[in-house]
């Protein structure tokens, strides 16, 4: 595998660390300890020349987000992303992000996003309301069209099972990817009503997916960029 997406708290919620910015090799500087998650995580991409996506907790300015990084093969961060639209508990513990500027990065099959679980509310046609969706967050749909991805990599800790069809998981990602018209690489957990991911085609079929109730992986081939 050349790019690894990993779900939403893929570790739990073990504490906090300081978020890198785009740029930033953390295994090879002192702000990150070593035995650290995004330290190890950073120096495993570079060892085995993936791109690795994971999302985990982060301080940043004495905030706390939710946190996408895309860690390139070389251990530097290619992306970083705080979750717009937060969900349950983390509206009272975490401060939701405020631009895409560090968001996205480019690939060779395209130009990839970061989004991390509910985010997905505010940027699939036909189904955010105000009541589904914050004002703060809506701006992430204009501003991630804006910058018109090709591939969206996607992090869910989903609660919503298959009995209510417009917010099922795998409905939600089918819809994020035919109508944003791009390839959809998600990993979602395994806990819950809402399992489901997979890889997903600009037409919202389906390249491969799984419902497991147990850890898996899904593999797929993405189309290079022409």
């Amino acid at each position: 595998a050349k790019l690894v997406v990993t779900p939403e708290y893929f570790q739990g919620k073990k504490g906090a660390e300081p978020a890198p910015a785009v740029g930033d090799r953390p295994a090879k500087d002192a702000r990150w300890k070593k035995d650290a998650a995004i330290s190890a995580l950073s120096a495993l991409a570079d060892e085995l020349n993936i791109t690795l996506v994971f999302s985990l907790t982060t301080v940043d300015s004495g905030k706390k987000h939710n946190t996408s990084l895309a860690v390139d093969g070389e251990g530097k961060v290619a992306a970083r992303h705080f979750k717009y639209q937060l969900f349950g508990s983390e509206v009272s513990s975490y401060t939701a992000g405020d631009t895409v500027a560090q968001s996205f990065f480019d690939t060779p099959a395209g130009r990839a996003g970061l989004m991390i679980c509910a985010d997905a509310q505010c940027v699939v046609t036909g189904m955010t309301t105000t009541a589904d969706c914050t004002a703060h967050a809506l701006k992430l749909t204009k501003d991630y069209s804006a910058r018109k991805p090709a591939l969206v990599l996607f992090s869910a800790f989903w609660s919503v099972g298959p009995k209510n069809p417009t917010w099922w998981s795998m409905a939600v990602q089918k819809k994020v990817a035919r109508d944003g018209k791009v390839w959809l690489v998600a990993a979602n957990t395994t806990k819950g009503d809402g399992k489901g991911g997979g890889i997903w085609k600009p037409d919202g079929t389906a390249l491969k997916t799984t419902e497991a109730v147990k850890p898996s992986i899904v593999y797929g081939e993405l189309p290079l960029k022409k």
